[in-house]
């Protein structure tokens, strides 16, 4: 099934079939003080999975609107966020981890950002993983007039 949530201000039911098509791979980890669902896309079908289950009348009091506004409308704090990325990325240190056989995956932190990290089954996976956190971060910062620390 194409996704498509039916977003209201109460909950909607959703379909086993709607649950089924939609769900990411069913990979959810706890780490770096949050929830990792597997990418992206995983995260943006989950959100909108959730916000048929709690509907917008509840959703919406999980966030200042100054939040909302800023990530439905990112434009205007583009080259802030590209400016501090590009300032914090370069402090980031990469570790490879083998798990089961020779499986191998990658994890990236900023020392003094603890709660940033990024993870990845090649290096650049991890890199890209990283980047979009840090943005993600930058911005939440921004959208909350909290200060963005300097790393050195």
């Amino acid at each position: 099934m194409p996704f498509g949530p039916r977003v209201a201000l109460d909950p909607v039911a959703i379909r086993f079939e709607e649950y089924v098509s939609w769900c990411g791979r069913a990979k959810f980890e706890y780490y770096g003080g949050g929830l990792k669902i597997d990418g992206t896309e995983g995260t943006r079908r989950v959100a909108g999975m959730l916000l048929m289950t709690f509907g917008l009348r509840e959703v919406v009091t999980l966030a200042h609107p100054r939040e909302w506004v800023a990530f439905l409308d990112p434009e205007p704090h583009r080259a802030a966020v590209a400016q501090h990325t590009t300032r914090l990325l370069p402090q980031a240190q990469y570790e490879a981890h083998t798990y089961h056989q020779d499986q191998r995956y990658y994890r990236d932190t900023i020392a003094q950002l603890r709660d940033l990290s990024g993870y990845g089954d090649t290096l650049e996976e991890c890199q890209h993983d990283l980047t979009k956190t840090v943005q993600g971060w930058v911005l939440l910062r921004l959208a909350r007039q909290e200060p963005i620390p300097d790393v050195a």
